[in-house]
């Protein structure tokens, strides 16, 4: 479903936010203004890495992908950097890379980590900046409110979730929360326990009512947006979680590659799956519950859920001795 959306309805497209993600095409022309931010940026990593030269292919790079339906860097081989070891080696490749930061060039096809460019008027058009002709603080509180949104709430303490062009910086941000909160687009709420105030859309308010149905249980991933902040989800849900994909086997406290369980409001747990051969059930390696977890029936019917739907995702059948892993 992601690579159809992606690659064949173009409802969502690869572009810079936080980071290099994915999101909504229909946000496209908005970002406008972060993709000039993201191409000064790039300029002044060309310069550092001699590959500015690049910029001068760029008339040419446009030209061959307009008459092609989709190019990859495998496609175009134009100039080789001074000898830089980071980065592309080709300046064609360097000058693909910067077309798509402006963005002329779109990400139509991938296969792996292979990109395939076209222009990006040939799949949305004209993409207008919303933005064009207001101050820069309208962009500004619009991605402001937009980061909050994204994690559901936010506090003001600089962060992960808080990351990339003109959010890290915590005079503008805190300026645009209280332009935001004057509109009466944000509201300011309070956790029990914690000093820093939190916020959340206005809109979002409804979420907070006690009658919203309890949560059943759920996979987090490694980089979702509730956990980007992982001293925020260490404050919050008193939940320590880090990626240790990363960290020799020695180092690890858990795991290669641990997954997080949230069950109505809290995290109960954390386990490691492992993909076996292709038709097989995924391998449960280990399952750690966090302390004071009272478990009852309702929660483990729950994750039974959760796990078949898993199991759904990665194509696989359920194994019904995943419970014995859970050491009850």
């Amino acid at each position: 479903m992601l690579r159809q959306l992606l690659y064949q309805d173009y409802e969502l497209t690869e572009g810079y936010d936080k980071e290099m993600c994915i999101y909504q095409t229909s946000e496209y022309p908005a970002f406008a203004e972060l993709r000039q931010k993201r191409t000064a940026s790039l300029k002044e990593h060309m310069i550092y890495r001699r590959q500015i030269e690049a910029l001068s292919l760029l008339d040419e790079v446009r030209r061959y992908v307009s008459e092609h339906q989709l190019v990859s860097t495998r496609d175009l081989s134009i100039g080789i950097t001074d000898g830089n070891n980071w980065g592309h080696r080709k300046l064609s490749s360097v000058a693909l890379d910067y077309l798509f930061n402006t963005g002329e060039l779109w990400v139509a096809d991938r296969k792996a980590t292979i990109k395939y460019y076209t222009m990006t008027d040939k799949i949305i058009g004209n993409a207008v900046n919303i933005f064009a002709d207001q101050p820069s603080k309208c962009f500004i509180d619009w991605y402001v409110l937009r980061r909050i949104q994204a994690v559901g709430a936010l506090w003001a303490v600089s962060g992960s979730a808080w990351l990339g062009y003109y959010l890290k910086d915590p005079q503008i941000r805190n300026a645009a929360l209280q332009r935001l909160l004057a509109d009466k687009k944000i509201c300011r709420i309070l956790v029990e326990g914690l000093s820093e105030p939190f916020y959340c859309a206005a809109a979002d308010q409804i979420y907070l009512s006690d009658f919203c149905e309890p949560t059943p249980a759920k996979i987090i991933a490694p980089l979702d947006n509730l956990i980007w902040d992982r001293k925020m989800t260490s404050k919050v849900f008193d939940f320590t979680y880090s990626w240790e994909v990363y960290l020799p086997k020695s180092k690890r406290k858990y795991g290669y590659y641990v997954l997080p369980v949230l069950y109505q409001n809290r995290f109960i747990a954390r386990f490691e799956p492992l993909k076996l051969a292709p038709g097989q059930p995924f391998d449960l390696l280990n399952w750690w519950w966090e302390a004071d977890v009272v478990v009852d029936d309702l929660m483990i019917e729950s994750i039974i859920v959760m796990m078949k739907q898993f199991a759904a995702y990665l194509k696989v059948p359920y194994n019904s001795a995943y419970l014995s892993k859970l050491r009850l």
